[in-house]
């Protein structure tokens, strides 16, 4: 189940607009590279297969950015602050035992 939170929230519109400003952007270098997604009366113009690569380059893109910004998120909850680096998120009892599942 999932259970959804305000921080959970917070976060994942952080995310969607993350995603959506930086697929917005390279959209629009690709426009001005190949020019306009629609002919003049208004039909979707045929891409070419450059265009195409272009496109499956800039979805990983943008996965790997999104990815390194969910790990940097993910790492400054679960470790603290930059200043903590390296600060063990654990409490001291539980530090050095060892769980088996």
């Amino acid at each position: 189940m999932y259970q959804r939170t305000p921080k959970g929230d917070e976060l994942r519109s952080a995310f969607d607009r993350l995603k959506h400003k930086r697929e917005d952007e390279l959209e629009q270098m690709r426009i001005a590279k190949f020019g306009p997604l629609r002919n003049a009366d208004r039909t979707a113009r045929k891409k070419l297969g450059r265009e195409i690569d272009e496109e499956k380059t800039h979805r990983e893109k943008v996965m790997a950015e999104c990815d390194a910004w969910s790990l940097d998120k993910a790492r400054t909850i679960f470790y603290g602050a930059a200043e903590a680096e390296g600060r063990n998120p654990w409490h001291a009892d539980v530090s050095n035992t060892m769980f088996w599942m």
